[in-house]
């Protein structure tokens, strides 16, 4: 059987893939490979570049409880994070600045970035699930929400 030679890419690739199913951590690429968002363990959001001997070079702190996730638009100007503190915080990935911040009732268990609102409709939309049964679709642009009542009886 003939060996088979990793590029550099797809060895970092295997190694954060081991990572992410060994620390159950959620990863996030921008700038093709660059750089990585990690969802780390406590209240911080990492971005690491893999490039510059794996350093930690940026750090966006603001929530009180650990994250449950994050997520990064598709032009890789935002991110945004789910928490235990019940809140879903937006982060400026130039300036490390947090943007903007939704207060819910709940914990925050999975953000993401709508590709659809932003594609068809040119607004910024997150939704996400709580520990409350519900769904939620923020625009974080003139903070107007809907919240989807998942709850059923038994």
């Amino acid at each position: 059987m003939e060996a088979v030679e990793l590029t550099e890419e797809k060895k970092i690739q295997v190694i954060l893939q081991h990572w992410a199913r060994t620390l159950q951590i959620k990863v996030g690429w921008i700038h093709e490979f660059d750089n990585i968002v990690v969802n780390y363990t406590n209240i911080r959001l990492m971005i690491d570049n893999f490039k510059l001997s794996s350093r930690q070079f940026k750090i966006l702190s603001g929530h009180t409880s650990k994250i449950t996730n994050v997520d990064s638009t598709f032009d890789e100007k935002f991110i945004c994070s789910g928490s235990f503190d019940n809140t879903v915080r937006i982060w400026d990935i130039e300036t490390t600045s947090q943007v903007q911040e939704y207060k819910h009732l709940d914990t925050i268990h999975c953000v993401k970035f709508s590709q659809y609102h932003y594609h068809y409709h040119h607004q910024n939309v997150i939704y996400f699930s709580s520990e409350d049964k519900t769904i939620c679709f923020w625009n974080f642009n003139n903070n107007t929400s809907q919240i989807l009542d998942c709850y059923t009886k038994p």
